[in-house]
């Protein structure tokens, strides 16, 4: 009962103090502090996947 009434309390007090438009600002990229530019979308190769889940696998 407790627990159900606190945290309706926290979610109904977070969305009446959050900011109710996001800002152009809030709406760009951000990508490790670097301003983003071009598509930035690129494709890496399936071998670094690979060796990545191999050193998981077997650490």
């Amino acid at each position: 009962g407790l627990a159900v009434l606190l945290v309706s309390a926290f979610l109904g007090l977070g969305s009446l103090l959050r900011p109710s438009h996001d800002t152009p600002q809030k709406l760009k990229t951000y990508e490790s502090g670097v301003d983003p530019y071009g598509d930035m979308w690129s494709q890496s190769n399936i071998r670094y996947y690979v060796f990545a889940l191999m050193f998981v696998l077997f650490d």
